[in-house]
């Protein structure tokens, strides 16, 4: 079994900046990084705020 890999703070920031301001796509901003597509989407919905 592989170990989970876990990425620092500034890494996730900039992932999800791509996408949200300067509208890259998340495919696209995951082959950059060198990630797979449901970790940027992970990452991303992590980032916005709860609404209740």
């Amino acid at each position: 079994m592989e170990k989970q890999k876990s990425y620092d703070k500034e890494f996730k920031i900039y992932a999800v900046k791509l996408i949200e301001e300067k509208g890259r796509k998340v495919s696209e901003t995951a082959r950059g990084c060198g990630v797979r597509s449901n970790v940027i989407k992970a990452m991303g919905s992590a980032s916005r705020p709860v609404t209740v």
